[in-house]
């Protein structure tokens, strides 16, 4: 699953809908310049990932002059959320927690801000497989909260026996391989 942060577009912050949690605040203030903080309303996933996002808010805030309030929901309340603000005029959300396969909906029945249009590009080091789920034809809608990452756990006893060292293993193939000369290894051990 991936998730991902979307401009659902809030209009009563003075940040609009392509405030993201990258930028600065409009006037680029802190809070010392004595400016009033701009509002905006976070519509999170409840549990590890929307509380790890809420965690990293208090600094965000001081940094950019801005006053957030978190709403976090189960997964079914945050979809239905998003979708039954999206008929409003205008949004109750600023940024909103999506999970990818809300993608086709919400982005044919508009409730997606078009980030490319809003400036936004996606950074370098973030893997094609979660940066193309994002995308609707050539415009990004959904900023990647986190990448999925594919990890492979293996025993280095049983590495190490089939003639590997774990920096070696650079490819299916490899696994394959480990694996076939580790099941001959059992079966020789086993006939004996």
């Amino acid at each position: 699953m991936v998730m991902s942060l979307t401009a659902c577009g809030s209009q009563e912050s003075s940040g609009g809908a392509g405030v993201s949690a990258g930028t600065s605040s409009p006037a680029g203030t802190s809070a010392a310049s004595g400016e009033e903080p701009t509002k905006m309303t976070l519509i999170l996933r409840g549990g590890a990932y929307g509380e790890s996002l809420e965690a990293s808010l208090p600094a965000f805030e001081e940094e950019h002059n801005v006053d957030i309030e978190v709403m976090l929901m189960s997964f079914d309340d945050l979809h239905t959320g998003i979708a039954l603000d999206a008929v409003n005029e205008v949004g109750t959300y600023d940024l909103c927690m999506v999970d990818g396969s809300w993608m086709a909906e919400f982005t044919a029945n508009g409730v997606l801000a078009n980030l490319s249009e809003l400036g936004y590009s996606f950074d370098d080091d973030v893997i094609p497989a979660t940066t193309s789920i994002c995308k609707s034809g050539e415009d990004i809608y959904l900023a990647p909260y986190y990448g999925n990452v594919t990890v492979l756990m293996y025993n280095k006893q049983l590495v190490e026996a089939a003639g590997y060292a774990p920096e070696d293993i650079d490819s299916f193939a490899d696994i394959m391989d480990i694996a076939s000369k580790t099941r001959a290894q059992i079966r020789i051990k086993m006939d004996s």
